[in-house]
Parts: C-alpha cells; structure tokens; sequence
C-alpha cells in the first residue's frame, strides 16, 4: 500500500473535526474504495478529544482477511523527541541506580525535533499469535513470553525475519519510529503512554493489558486515537537508520520485578531490539493512505 494522495480533511484533528458528518462518512467510504477488497468499513472508535473534551469518532476500518482492525490516524505536528523537561521528570523518578541505567537512553534521545505527521493507518491491536501462526511458520526455536490467556486473543513477539515475512504476506509495515512516537503522545505530548505521570494501582487492566477478547477492557486501554496495547514492545522504523527499535514493552515484563522497567511506558523511549530478550518484539500493523 503505496502513500499518495489523500484528503486535506484528515491532514489534522482540527480539520477533521470541522466536516460535517455526511462529509466525514464520504471521506471514509473514499478511502475504502481505494483500499484493498478485503477491507469493510468498521464501527468508528467513539473518542474523547484530550484538551477540550469534546467526543470525536475516530474512522475505523476492518481487515476480513487478517482479522485487524485499524484506525485512521489524523496528520499533525509535533516534538519528535525528549525534551529536557521530560528528562528531568524521568530522572525525578528514578533511584540512583536506575538512573544509571537509563541515562545513556534517554540522553540519546533528549534533542526534540519539530516533526510533521501524515495521516495513516494504524491496527488498533498488537498482532494477535493466532493470527500470525495461520499465516507464516513461526520457529518453535525462540522463547516467546507467554501471554496466552482464556480471556480472548494475546499478542505475540517475532523476529525480524518472523516479522518481515508476516508483512510482506500482507503488504502491511512496521510504524515509522515518530509515527508510534506521534500516537502514544496522544496530541498533548505526554510524558508516558498513560500521561504525565506513573499510574498507580493494578495497570493490567488498560495501561498494561496483554489479551483483547473483552470490548469494555478494550475500551478502556484505548487510547485517543483507538490503539490499544501500547505498552507492548513493538517494532518500529527509524528515518536514514537500518534495523529497527522497539517502544513500549513494560507490559511483557508487568507486574514489574526488575529496577526501571517502568521506564518502557515512556513514549520517548528507544530500546535497541538486541536490548530484548531473545531479539524478540511485537509488530503493529500499518498502512499508508493508498491513492
């Protein structure tokens, strides 16, 4: 799914927002027209805007083949990037040792740039492991965390060859690094996936959820744009820089044991993939605007 052209009205939130609801409906079944057969126009994601409060119906478009749901993510502008008052909210929570370990990662990242965001596609789930089993062969030579579950689908880690073979059957790709980035900052430049500040209490119900079968739980680990399980890693690509990194990745290692594991709930976060157990991540499944 090649990019090209698409709509202004999409180009922002502000935009969007700005058509009335017969128009909105005609962007979206123009959008489905140029997208492969399989595709159906889904259940818009009923949204609330972060700033004014104000609902917003997030398009939402259904992939029969895959199983996937994807939501339209609006164009923007915004801080690429760890600005140094979010350094210093980060090193505010860490014990001196944790401090030592996350230095060199946040300070790689602590130069934010002004970045201009086209709108796209964007799976509102991890790849499920069922569906990724019914499509490529998946080594039974890699420990995989566990998150299976009775509660409905669960989320599956990959490797790079794993991924680049699911993709390529599908003709998805991964999110560039500043399209998660754009996403999990949510249009108000959050600090972490679930705001400014480290949630307190049991986060395996949203901010850490790791299995999707429940609409209400899915609901509520949403977030504005409609994408949920953030907080698991996945894998992402960085503009002029081969390989990948990962973001997120707090909920494969909740409830936390380890010194400064919180810390992959930041949504500035980049984590070497070699960083991870076994070279292992999730992949979220994106999709241009096609023309």
């Amino acid at each position: 799914m090649a990019a090209g052209h698409h709509f202004p009205e999409i180009e922002s939130l502000a935009a969007w927002v700005a058509q009335d609801l017969k128009r909105q409906e005609s962007i979206c079944e123009e959008i489905l027209e140029r997208l492969p057969d399989r595709f159906q126009l889904a259940e818009p994601f009923h949204s609330i805007e972060p700033r004014t409060q104000s609902k917003v119906d997030i398009p939402c478009f259904y992939d029969e083949e895959y199983e996937t749901p994807l939501s339209l993510v609006f164009g923007g502008v915004f801080d690429y990037g760890m600005s140094d008052a979010h350094k210093k909210a980060i090193q505010a929570i860490c014990s001196p040792d944790e401090w030592q370990m996350l230095k060199s990662l946040v300070e790689g990242r602590a130069s934010p740039e002004e970045k201009a965001i086209r709108p796209f596609l964007m799976s509102r789930f991890p790849l499920f492991e069922w569906v990724a089993e019914e499509n490529i062969d998946l080594s039974d030579d890699l420990e995989r965390p566990d998150f299976s579950t009775e509660e409905g689908p669960y989320p599956i880690y990959l490797s790079t060859s794993e991924a680049e073979k699911f993709l390529s059957k599908s003709g998805y790709r991964l999110p560039w690094d500043h399209e998660w980035e754009y996403v999990a900052k949510e249009l108000r430049s959050n600090v972490f996936i679930c705001g400014d500040q480290l949630p307190r209490g049991d986060l395996s119900k949203n901010v850490c959820l790791t299995s999707f079968g429940s609409a209400s739980k899915n609901k509520k680990a949403s977030n504005f744009f409609g994408i949920a399980g953030l907080g698991l890693a996945a894998m992402t690509k960085v503009e002029g820089r081969n390989g990948v990194m990962v973001r997120g990745g707090a909920s494969g290692f909740y409830p936390f044991q380890g010194p400064a594991q919180w810390a992959m709930l930041s949504t500035e976060l980049q984590i070497p993939l070699q960083n991870m157990p076994d070279s292992l991540a999730g992949i979220r499944l994106c999709a241009d605007i096609p023309n």
